[in-house]
């Protein structure tokens, strides 16, 4: 039973990566997605904004962390 559970986990990671690589922003160039996220301020939130944008996906977490390298 964990391993079917562990399975459908993965499966809907998977599932949701591709549903994310259908996004408008995601057809943008890597450069250009790494331009615009360097127009994010501040808000009123506690964290910094690249902490923000890196928990709206797994490909713009990579992306985020490669354009501030």
């Amino acid at each position: 039973q964990l391993l079917l559970l562990a399975t459908m986990t993965i499966n809907n990671i998977h599932l949701k990566r591709e549903i994310n690589r259908t996004a408008f922003i995601s057809s943008l160039p890597t450069e250009l997605r790494c331009k615009i996220f360097s127009f994010v301020e501040a808000s009123d939130h506690l964290l910094p904004p690249c902490l923000l944008l890196s928990h709206v996906t797994h490909s713009w977490r990579q992306e985020i962390m490669a354009c501030s390298e």
